[in-house]
């Protein structure tokens, strides 16, 4: 039990730093703006939907923490969705 918890919380810290935060030298922050341009093929649209989601890119962070138990994977995912709406309601960040 602890060790889903502990994922989720990683789960949820690195989906946050993807799908928002402009991550170390403007990395994810520059993928975002990127996968947002018009050079990206419309079919691709998906993509740039879900890199900035918090809740779309939790499911992968979840499967790549528990790739071998896909219902560990969707807990995980939930969980970091859960910290996400407390620490979003009750802890505003500045973005």
């Amino acid at each position: 039990m602890l060790d889903l918890i502990i994922k989720a919380l990683a789960c949820y810290r690195v989906s946050r730093f993807v799908s928002i935060e402009e991550g170390p030298f403007a990395i994810f922050e520059s993928l975002r703006e990127k996968l947002d341009s018009p050079a990206v093929p419309r079919w691709l649209g998906w993509l740039a939907r879900g890199v900035g989601c918090p809740y779309c890119i939790s499911v992968w962070v979840g499967l790549a923490l528990e790739p071998r138990r896909p219902i560990h994977a969707l807990a995980i995912s939930a969980g970091a969705c859960l910290i996400y709406r407390v620490f979003d309601k009750f802890l505003p960040w500045n973005e």
